[in-house]
């Protein structure tokens, strides 16, 4: 390394969504911007097991909105364990109310992100 030289230290990101589609599309733009995926994991007892082995990731995107437990009483589990510390949480739902805002606020996310969400038109639905 040049004297001055500034490193950048590549972040480490765990993904926990049930979605494996959306999984691979979150992963693949985040590789691009230079973060390692440690994790693509699809349930919150996946999620639990990850934390409890020691992994420190800098960043976790949860989905809210998982079978067994949300995202909020996922993270609350976390942090009850003592883990999760120094990790950044950012939830994802496609609902977003103040209700929901706020369960996630208390819950201790740092962000929230709303994915846009489209019903299938009239015409799919009768095709199906």
């Amino acid at each position: 390394m040049v004297k001055g030289q500034y490193v950048m230290k590549k972040r480490k990101l765990v993904i926990i969504n049930d979605n494996e589609r959306f999984c691979m599309e979150l992963e693949s733009r985040f590789v691009k911007y230079g973060y390692i995926v440690m994790a693509k994991l699809k349930t919150a007892d996946e999620a639990l097991s990850f934390f409890e082995k020691g992994n420190k990731p800098d960043v976790a995107i949860v989905d809210m909105l998982m079978p067994k437990y949300d995202g909020s009483q996922l993270l609350h589990r976390i942090k009850t364990m003592g883990k999760g510390k120094g990790t950044v949480f950012i939830g994802i739902s496609a609902l977003y109310t103040d209700e929901a805002i706020r369960m996630a606020q208390s819950a201790g996310f740092a962000y929230m992100i709303c994915l846009l969400y489209t019903s299938p038109s009239p015409r799919d639905r009768s095709l199906s």
